[in-house]
């Protein structure tokens, strides 16, 4: 049997971070490891972490001296990771007792089908609000075979463009592939501190990895406002996101729409609707065909755009 490291990297998390152990350990899958990367908490979270893994033998704890974000937490997390595959949690979400197993056998099982060693696996997740509404989001190529794999997934990433007909969300807090498959990524990439997870994953596409999903939501993932998910650092990473892969967006002739679509998504979220009005009228001159289809393959995203604005409503 493979041996899985659960990942957890955790910031003040004190609420929360001991229900996510738990929900680690209390996994059927055999054998397993967990460990957890504190980014420099300023909470009781460290204390709570020292007395989990004094508990028990399957706990690591690791603890960053200075905040760092959680792209280099993860990178910390992949250095000290044993096993074989490699499944992410997040320090205020719930996984069901069987993720490790599902998500494990779909990736080895779509590795023997599709002929392939480069698979990423996200469940689909539920997600949680502060005012208690749960909404079931789906992942990107549940239980099919083949998946979506290489460039259709970085256009779906890049510019909104569904993957054979396929859309969906890929947190890295329902994530797991073979610890290789990140390693020849050299993982995370510690310059964004928000959209880390959505450049890993164009990175992989780009690189022709298979996104096999699950259908089953084997995460409870709680939506939380922070101090890094405001529409500011929205921006902020969306834009670092487009310029770090620009000659990608050139290349497909994007590069311009999605600055223009990202300043007026920015706008919308932090003035509201009638201030993204000028960008649209921009975009509906420039670029008019590229809009229709943007409107299109975002509308699904607009419930979620809504809840990120006013996440008590």
């Amino acid at each position: 049997m493979d041996l899985i490291t659960v990942g957890i990297t955790c910031f003040e998390a004190q609420d929360t971070i001991e229900r996510a152990i738990r929900s680690a350990l209390d996994q059927s899958w055999v054998p397993f490891e967990i460990v957890v990367v504190d980014d420099c908490s300023g909470d009781d979270s460290w204390r709570i972490l020292e007395r989990l893994a004094a508990a028990g033998g399957r706990i690591r704890i690791v603890r960053h001296p200075e905040n760092r974000g959680v792209a280099a937490a993860r990178n910390t997390l992949l250095e000290h990771a044993n096993g074989e595959f490699v499944a992410f949690f997040d320090d205020d979400d719930v996984s069901h007792s069987e993720r490790l197993e599902a998500q494990w056998r779909r990736i080895v099982e779509y590795e023997q089908a599709a002929g392939t060693d480069v698979v990423v696996c996200h469940s689909a997740t539920e997600q949680v609000f502060l005012d208690g509404t749960r909404r079931y989001s789906p992942t990107l190529g549940m239980d099919a075979t083949p998946a979506p794999a290489g460039e259709a997934v970085a256009r779906l990433i890049l510019t909104g463009e569904p993957a054979a007909g396929d859309t969906g969300a890929c947190p890295t807090s329902a994530q797991m592939a073979r610890r290789r498959v990140y390693e020849s990524m050299n993982g995370f990439d510690d310059n964004f501190r928000r959209q880390e997870d959505t450049d890993l994953n164009l990175r992989l596409a780009v690189s022709g990895a298979h996104f096999a999903g699950l259908s089953r939501p084997l995460v409870a993932q709680t939506i939380t406002p922070t101090t890094d998910k405001t529409a500011v650092e929205e921006h902020r990473a969306a834009l670092q996101l487009i310029e770090k892969h620009r000659a990608l967006l050139e290349q497909w002739g994007w590069y311009e729409f999605s600055l223009r679509w990202t300043d007026m998504k920015y706008a919308v979220l932090e003035r509201g609707s009638f201030a993204g009005l000028p960008h649209l009228v921009r975009l509906l001159f420039t670029a008019p065909v590229k809009l229709v289809r943007k409107v299109a393959w975002s509308a699904p995203n607009r419930e979620n755009y809504r809840r990120f604005r006013h996440p008590h409503e």
